[in-house]
C-alpha cells in the first residue's frame, strides 16, 4: 500500500524531482510481521550460495538491501526488491529448492 502511495507521489512531481524517501514505519512493519519475513527471506538467500548466484543470473535482478543501523529506510526497500523479484523467489520457478 505505501508502495503505491509513494509511486503515485514520484509519478506526480517526476522521478528527476525525488532524491530520498524516509519513513519511520519499522514499528508498523515489525507489528504486522513483514519486516520479520522480510529479514528471513534476506537470511535465506544471502545463506545459500547457490540460489543467490542463481538469482544473480536472472535478467534485472537487484542485490537485496541488509537492513542496518538506519533500518526505517532499508526495510521499505528491501520490502521492495523482495516484491519485485517474487516470482523468481518462490518454489515453483527456483529449481534449487
Amino acid at each position: 500500500m505505501l508502495f503505491n502511495l509513494f509511486f503515485e507521489v514520484i509519478e506526480w512531481v517526476g522521478p528527476s524531482n525525488v532524491f530520498h524517501i524516509v519513513t519511520d514505519n519499522v514499528a508498523n512493519y515489525v507489528a504486522a510481521g513483514v519486516a520479520s519475513r522480510a529479514s528471513k527471506v534476506t537470511i535465506f538467500v544471502y545463506n545459500h550460495m547457490t540460489l543467490l548466484a542463481w538469482l544473480r543470473k536472472k535478467e534485472g535482478w537487484k542485490e537485496i538491501v541488509r537492513p542496518g543501523v538506519t533500518r526505517f529506510a532499508t526495510t521499505f526497500i528491501t520490502l521492495k526488491i523482495i516484491h519485485d523479484h517474487k516470482h523468481h523467489l518462490q518454489k515453483e520457478s527456483c529449481p534449487l529448492l
